[in-house]
């Protein structure tokens, strides 16, 4: 971990103290309301009268200075004393949530890790393939988009590795008409194999504050997901737009709409509707749009169902807007 932190550990002891905060400040407001109850009980006594003491009895004289000194001194100690038991009772209690999630971290630093020498292995053949089609104009384009394919997913394990050891979202920015067009023209080739065909309906210049990664891990996935579920004969259309500080991205399917399911409920891990009828979607299980969600939130960003029916589902992704990449310097 960087700076030989544990992320993990470090949410899990700010959560902890901020129990620990939290019930010694309610500790503080009731020994303040047991303290102001006895010394207006005190004060009504003591402008009463007490009584004197019965033959044989004992008379006790306190000075209020002195009473007061030692509410404090105890109050104090209450307090303290409460903080320290909530701050470690919190802690004993996230102790299995705290090993959960550096399993899980553990197993997607591992995971990537582990991809990257096949990846590497993979890059290399596509790059002795493009050279050996260099002479075939067809082949040879189909070389280039797998070097490219092989690109794609070595950045993302890069990215998730990244992501796994330091606990935070890799920081960038890019253009989404350029990278829905590239992520439009890498699945038109799986959704031709269904007979359902991607538009893209405009490719403006949007820049988002985004890295181009987590961009095209967020389109590939809906686009994918509007393509299994929609029929042969139908179409997907994305939608890219600029909306002030923000950029929006409508992915449109043509098929039976979300069923037996709240649409809301399609972000959740696990979820599922209704498959259509003969779609590959039956296969999936519920992760990505979760992933989705989670990669957009995480960035400042949103996914929601925009709408669905019998006439079809709309997604729309809601992206941070930034300012356009600075101009190489030529030096000249």
């Amino acid at each position: 971990m960087a700076g030989g932190h544990d992320p993990d550990q470090v949410v899990f002891a700010q959560a902890a103290r901020r129990v620990g905060v939290q019930v010694a400040v309610l500790s503080a407001a009731m020994i303040l309301i047991g303290a102001t109850l006895l010394f207006a009980y005190l004060g009504w006594r003591l402008g009463a009268g007490a009584d004197r003491p019965r033959e044989g009895g004992l008379l006790v004289s306190l000075e209020p200075g002195d009473v007061a000194v030692a509410g404090l001194v105890l109050g104090v100690s209450a307090i303290a004393a409460s903080g320290v038991t909530a701050v470690w009772s919190a802690r004993r209690a996230t102790e299995p949530l705290a090993e959960a999630l550096r399993r899980q971290r553990r197993f997607v630093s591992d995971a990537s890790h582990e991809l990257r020498t096949p990846l590497a292995v993979l890059s290399a053949r596509a790059q002795h393939l493009s050279l050996m089609t260099a002479g075939d104009v067809r082949l040879s384009a189909v070389a280039a988009d797998l070097r490219a394919d092989v690109a794609v997913m070595s950045h993302l394990v890069d990215e998730l590795l990244a992501s796994a050891t330091s606990g935070e979202a890799t920081a960038g920015h890019c253009d989404v008409g350029t990278v829905a067009a590239e992520v439009v023209e890498g699945l038109a080739v799986s959704a031709d194999a269904t007979g359902v065909r991607i538009v893209l309906a405009s490719s403006p210049q949007a820049w988002v504050a985004l890295s181009e990664v987590a961009v095209r891990r967020v389109l590939t996935a809906v686009i994918d997901n509007a393509v299994r579920h929609s029929p042969a004969g139908k179409s997907v259309s994305v939608t890219p737009r600029v909306r002030r500080d923000v950029v929006e991205v409508d992915v449109a399917d043509r098929g039976p709409g979300i069923r037996g399911i709240a649409p809301e409920r399609v972000f959740e891990r696990f979820a599922r509707g209704v498959p259509p009828l003969g779609a590959a979607a039956s296969s999936s299980h519920g992760i990505g749009l979760a992933l989705v969600s989670d990669v957009l939130s995480e960035r400042g960003g949103a996914i929601a169902v925009l709408r669905t029916g019998p006439e079809g589902t709309i997604f729309r992704l809601t992206l941070p807007a930034s300012a356009p990449a600075p101009e190489p310097f030529d030096g000249e």
